[in-house]
């Protein structure tokens, strides 16, 4: 019998929707310095370019 060692979900996007999760977040980080906050669809269109990117956005 073989047994399984490791299992990996790649669940942002996949198994989850988290979009309005990195949009709270980013909207709550652009408040704590006074920007105005995003829209849903220009957080979620940016979502799968990586938290790096994301956090250069907001």
């Amino acid at each position: 019998m073989n047994l399984i060692d490791f299992i990996a979900f790649d669940l942002d996007g996949t198994l989850l929707d988290t979009a309005k999760d990195f949009f709270l977040a980013v909207n709550e980080l652009r408040s704590n310095y006074q920007l105005e906050p995003c829209e849903f669809n220009e957080v979620r269109s940016r979502v799968s370019e990586g938290a790096i990117s994301l956090a250069g956005y907001a």
